[in-house]
């Protein structure tokens, strides 16, 4: 209920202001044009027509632009990424030739070992080849 009496109010208000304009607008007295001013009135309307134009065009261009560099965010960010995984990876290749390292590394009683066998295979070799 209080919606229809405000939609009323709001009626009549917008009633009393549009003939509040007409009474204005029809009391103000006539002006005639000269055709120099229609002229001029005319090329001001093309020249702004053509300045539009020109506008919709760079916001045209403006917004592939925009549609570009989103594109070139995407591909950016999935770069970035991407190489974060490697750079994961990478790491984990780093810690796993570390471990191999480790493993591969002769010990010092290996040393003194293999020593011994290059001794006792040189004798051995000695005593065929003398023998």
């Amino acid at each position: 209920m209080e919606k229809i009496v405000i939609m009323a109010s709001v009626y009549n208000m917008v009633k009393y202001i549009l003939l509040i304009m007409i009474s204005i607008i029809l009391s103000q007295d006539e002006y005639i044009y000269t055709s120099e001013e229609v002229l001029a009135i005319d090329n001001y309307i093309t020249e702004l027509e053509q300045s539009d134009s020109i506008n919709v065009k760079i916001i045209e261009k403006l917004e592939e632009q925009i549609y570009m560099y989103i594109q070139q965010y995407q591909s950016d960010s999935l770069l970035i990424h991407l190489k974060n995984q490697e750079i994961v990876i990478l790491d984990d290749q780093i810690e796993n030739y570390k471990l191999m390292v480790e493993e591969v590394k002769p010990k010092w009683y290996e040393k003194f070992i293999h020593a011994g066998y290059g001794v006792s295979i040189g004798l051995l070799m000695c005593i065929f080849i003398g023998g």
